[in-house]
């Protein structure tokens, strides 16, 4: 199973969605990995971040990850999903 949160899913309080969201379909399984892919800076876009993300977590699945994927996300969102990703870890203890 993977789960993501796209940068063009859009709502009022976008950590509480991303939380609810990415915690909501998650199993009891061992393997679980964050990945996060940040082009967007205020600097400019980076040119591989999203591209390594997608990589990564194909890679991660393949070897039976259940994979968070985010894209361009806030420090907000990133926040929200480590959060999110830390309960996980400590509910498969």
């Amino acid at each position: 199973m993977s789960l993501g949160f796209w940068q063009n899913a859009h709502s009022e309080n976008r950590s509480i969605f991303i939380k609810q969201d990415l915690c909501a379909g998650l199993q009891g399984n061992d393997k679980l990995a964050l990945i996060i892919g940040n082009a967007n800076y205020a600097l400019g876009k980076l040119k591989n971040p999203i591209n390594d993300a997608v990589a990564v977590s194909s890679s991660l699945r393949r070897l039976g990850f259940n994979v968070i994927e985010l894209h361009d996300v806030t420090h907000e969102e990133m926040m929200a999903s480590v959060q999110c990703f830390h309960e996980k870890l400590t509910e498969n203890d």
